[in-house]
This record gives structure tokens, sequence and C-alpha cells, in this order.
């Protein structure tokens, strides 16, 4: 089914290196649930891995300051700052990490994401820098409230 939406919020993401040589970014998403929002009601989703990369604005230029802080890239911004994609920022997560993992434990639909968990399978925990990393892939993805334009598998017709 095609249809326009945003995503209203995140349930799960599991999130790995890619295998695939010359894919940009070399990350795979093996697992994305959403709570997706049509304007006239809430339903749940899942995503492969090119919608979920669109769904979580995988392809949009950050800014790094020197304090490590996300931006968004607006036209005009000082070039003293280290510009890369969020995809990019999470392929560099993932070289230390083989999968990571993100959890919304809060009800559903929890449209601030307060409650998230992010977990590594490697014997590394996440520094605090990655869990900021992927709170802010998941409220960036939330947030912009632009609608997009999908097929989805639905799992559930209202939540």
């Amino acid at each position: 089914m095609q249809f326009h939406c945003r995503v209203a919020t995140i349930l799960v993401l599991v999130l790995n290196k890619s295998t695939n040589q010359g894919e940009t970014p070399n990350v795979k998403v093996r697992l994305a649930g959403f709570i997706l929002d049509d304007g006239s009601s809430l339903c749940c989703g899942w995503a492969d891995d090119a919608r979920a990369e669109l769904l979580l604005r995988l392809q949009e230029i950050v800014h790094l300051d020197a304090s490590v802080n996300l931006k968004l890239s607006k036209g005009g911004e000082n070039s003293t700052k280290l510009k890369y994609t969020i995809g990019c920022c999470l392929e560099k997560m993932l070289k230390q990490h083989t999968s990571v993992t993100v959890k919304n434990c809060g009800i559903p639909p929890d449209f601030y994401c307060r409650d998230l968990d992010a977990s590594s399978v490697s014997d590394k925990a996440l520094s605090r820098l990655e869990d900021k990393l992927l709170k802010f892939i998941v409220l960036n993805a939330c947030c912009k409230g632009s609608l997009v334009s999908l097929s989805i598998h639905w799992l559930s017709k209202h939540v």
C-alpha cells in the first residue's frame, strides 16, 4: 500500500555494519519498527533497509562542532565545522560495534522518545557520544514532521 506519512515515533531499530562494499553509507538497517501518522490515524509498520534509511533521514548532513554537538545543516553555516551525513556518523560508530539496537521502552505511542535504550552486541559499551548520536537520529526522524511517500507492510491497522 502506497501512502504519504510521517514518522510519529520509533519502536525499535537494529543497525548493522553493511557487508556490501561501496554502499553509502555502509550501514544496514536490519529491523525498523515505526509508528506512522498519515494525517488521519496512527499505524504501526516495519520498514526494510531502503525505506528505513529514508524514514531515518540518514542522507541528511549534520555539523559537528568543537564540543561534538550534532546540528542539522542549514545553508551558509560556518565552514570550520565538520560536515557528515547522519549515515556516515553511524558508519563510524559501527566500525567499533558490529550491531546496535535501539528500543523505545516508553508506552506507545511515546512521541517524545523519552525512554530510549541503546545497546551493542559487542563487548564494548556505547559511549555517551554514541548514545547521543542514536537519540539524535531517532528524534530527528520523529521531529522533522515532513511527509514521505512509501509503501509499508502493515503490522496493525491502528495503535
